[in-house]
């Protein structure tokens, strides 16, 4: 039989006397915070590269990745101001980031894509034409 305590109940443990067991949270905000931060650093560093070497491809298309995975309307955005030289020398991997942009934030469904094609090969045009006047 059960023991018994000085008050009499059987010393037996109930279901709920067992904690149950809990998955740990994904971080305290304190983190999550500081993650964050470090993500706005490091797209204001990409900003500044990006807006100090225009011409630079390289430098655009990073910044221009990182902002399409956490902003992707400003990355819209960005695409859309840039120089026509500018994207028509990333016309490839552009116009790649340029739709994801789109369908994350589901302007894919209200764009005219005839528009984009006529805005990519105004790009394309304008580049082969600053090159043919060099």
């Amino acid at each position: 039989p059960p023991r018994t305590r000085a008050f009499g109940r059987p010393k037996t443990l109930h279901a709920s006397a067992v904690a149950p067991t809990r998955t740990a949270p994904p971080g305290p905000p304190r983190t999550r915070a500081f993650v964050s931060f470090l993500r706005t650093r490091q797209l204001k560093k990409l900003e500044r590269a990006a807006d100090a070497a225009p011409a630079d491809g390289e430098a655009n298309m990073a910044f221009v990745k990182a902002l399409a995975r956490e902003h992707p309307e400003a990355a819209l955005r960005r695409i859309e101001a840039m120089a026509p030289a500018t994207q028509a020398a990333l016309l490839e991997p552009l116009t790649r980031e340029y739709f994801k942009a789109l369908v994350a934030t589901g302007r894919i469904e209200s764009m005219a894509l005839d528009d984009v094609r006529r805005r990519l090969f105004a790009a394309t045009g304008a580049a082969a034409t600053g090159a043919a006047a060099a």
